[in-house]
């Protein structure tokens, strides 16, 4: 692991930032907010390794939940 930039899986990341899995594959795969790296462990099974400054950076940019303010 890079000290510098440390690296989460899915699993960890959620853990941590209680964020679920699956919602941290939808904005590394779908919306591309995330810096990461897929990597396949069998025929059926791939995990994803996440840079931790890129969830850091999600997190402090993110849209905050519920209505949008009108302007």
């Amino acid at each position: 692991m890079n000290q510098r930039n440390p690296q989460l899986s899915t699993y960890e990341a959620s853990l941590k930032y209680g964020i679920s899995t699956r919602h941290f594959r939808h904005l590394l795969e779908e919306k591309k907010l995330l810096e990461g790296q897929r990597h396949k462990i069998s025929e059926s099974k791939e995990i994803w390794i996440i840079e931790e400054s890129s969830i850091i950076r999600y997190l402090k940019n993110r849209p905050k939940p519920g209505p949008r303010p009108k302007t």
